[in-house]
């Protein structure tokens, strides 16, 4: 069930991006170009992260669109330093 859900969760950002195809895209946040891949989401790169609901919650009430695994870590750490 985790990995289910962990594709679910992953899956959400690539749906946000809203994309058919892979694109080169930049970072919503930082602007760096990054391939979309919203349609096979296990071959993104934002795959890598792994976010649990909340996180997920928290980054999607800040942005959009697609994000690289560089700002989904430094947000993921963001988001937990909020529970401290």
């Amino acid at each position: 069930m985790r990995s289910g859900r962990m594709g679910w969760i992953n899956f959400r950002f690539a749906y946000l991006c809203g994309m058919t195809k892979h694109e080169l895209i930049p970072c919503e946040r930082c602007s760096t170009r990054i391939e979309c891949k919203a349609n096979g989401t296990a071959e993104c790169q934002c795959h890598a992260v792994r976010l649990d609901l909340n996180a997920v919650q928290y980054i999607s009430d800040l942005f959009e669109g697609c994000l690289c695994a560089n700002c989904l870590r430094e947000l993921q750490a963001e988001y937990l330093q909020t529970l401290d």
